[in-house]
């Protein structure tokens, strides 16, 4: 996904798998309440992966291998979640 525009997100998720995408230029690139997010690169954005959004009790997350460059913000939690977050770069 190149330069999407203005959106939430590129992709949201409210549970699930997100894997092997290419994210460049908008605005979020992830936008996740609960699930995985394996090996994806997410490169100038404003905020890389958002966690959490509107959630009113933790979920889990799992934020694996991923690639995040020249983003503001690369990994945002914004409410109380379980997360499990390595290996990124």
């Amino acid at each position: 996904m190149f330069n999407y525009g203005n959106e939430v997100g590129a992709i949201r998720v409210q549970g699930g798998i997100v894997t092997n995408n290419t994210i460049l230029g908008g605005s979020t690139g992830i936008v996740l309440g609960s699930g995985l997010i394996l090996y994806n690169i997410i490169q100038a954005t404003q905020y890389g992966i958002l966690l959490g959004i509107k959630m009113d009790y933790p979920h889990y997350c799992c934020i694996l291998g991923n690639f995040l460059a020249e983003n503001c913000v690369g990994i945002e939690i914004s409410s109380p979640i379980c997360s499990h977050i390595t290996n990124n770069q």
